[in-house]
């Protein structure tokens, strides 16, 4: 009986043996895995971004960052993008108020001028100002910046104060006649609810021409990088909800996301030569985006196959080979 389990114990040695592979496992061929790109149009910009197909399963790539989100100091680039990127994928018809809420030296820095940086002070005051104006004005919604300015007069010349811009969107639905009086009487009530907040009569409202002009006002002033670092928390939000649903999204290869590219840099290139270099320049393990060329950028487009954006991503798989997605025919244009 000992022989026999002997004889059965070295038997099953020599399966396990046969079954092991000789070749090194650094030999063995690895496969790189497939990249795949998602391209979503929304309202006033196009964006794409890669995901990784691993094991069947497609998963986002993360861009790279500093690791754990800690305290915020300043108003970074990336933030700026992102607040820019959120006022074009907002749908819908708008008219445009820019609000500017700023604060004086006494509810800065006391009646005696000795009070310190308060964060905590501009923050209470900013959150009361919201809730009265979604109380007061429900139907509406506004994109908010914290903004600090060194004084440049008086006691405190070099001090950095806070100062707010808002961006307020009033839908088309509401049918105001006369939006300049419209604007002028909001001025006047955020200027009594800011006397009875902060102490200040300084705020204004004016109206904005158009689209265009609101977002030169966004890109220009609210979205303006600033050279403090103080810790004051997140220096842009918004007040109410908005509509940035995508019209359609499209799914790439890595082919055709290379003649996307090429012809996105191209569309680029006829309005900013500079920025059609850095989409050259972005790298295609992320992905990129562009801004003015959404389904509702022209006011000519009905819908979404008459866009340039769905447009440039056809004419992409069909250079590669590809197929169309929604259906549609495809428009003879020029990039």
């Amino acid at each position: 009986m000992v022989l026999d389990y002997i004889t059965y114990i070295n038997n099953q040695a020599s399966q396990a043996l046969d079954s092991l592979s000789y070749v090194p496992y650094f030999d063995a061929p690895q496969k790189r895995p497939e990249k795949r790109y998602e391209v979503t149009i929304f309202s006033d910009m196009i964006q794409a971004k890669a995901q990784s197909l691993v094991s069947g399963v497609e998963r986002p790539v993360q861009a790279r960052t500093g690791g754990v989100r800690g305290v915020i100091h300043g108003f970074s680039k990336r933030s700026r993008n992102r607040m820019i990127q959120r006022f074009c994928q907002i749908r819908g018809s708008f008219r445009y108020a820019m609000m500017t809420l700023t604060c004086s030296d006494e509810f800065a820095f006391g009646i005696a001028y000795d009070e310190a940086f308060n964060t905590d002070k501009y923050k209470a005051a900013f959150e009361a100002f919201r809730r009265r104006f979604e109380r007061r004005f429900p139907e509406l919604s506004a994109i908010w910046k914290i903004e600090l300015k060194p004084r440049k007069s008086g006691r405190r010349i070099g001090h950095y104060v806070p100062h707010y811009h808002l961006l307020v969107f009033c839908p088309d639905e509401l049918e105001i006649a006369d939006f300049n009086a419209f604007c002028a009487a909001t001025e006047q009530w955020a200027r009594e609810a800011w006397i009875e907040i902060a102490q200040t009569p300084i705020v204004e409202c004016k109206p904005a021409r158009n689209k265009r002009h609101a977002m030169k006002y966004c890109s220009e002033y609210i979205a303006k990088l600033d050279d403090d670092d103080y810790e004051i928390g997140r220096r842009w939000g918004q007040i109410g909800e908005f509509d940035t649903s995508p019209s359609m999204r499209f799914h790439l290869t890595e082919q055709e996301y290379v003649h996307f590219k090429r012809l996105l840099a191209r569309w680029i290139k006829n309005n900013s030569h500079g920025y059609a270099k850095r989409v050259k320049r972005m790298s295609k393990s992320v992905g990129c985006f562009a801004l003015g060329m959404g389904d509702e950028s022209r006011k000519k487009w009905v819908n979404v196959f008459q866009s340039t954006a769905y447009w440039m991503v056809a004419h992409a798989k069909e250079i590669a080979g590809g197929y169309c997605d929604g259906g549609g025919k495809l428009p003879k244009r020029r990039c």
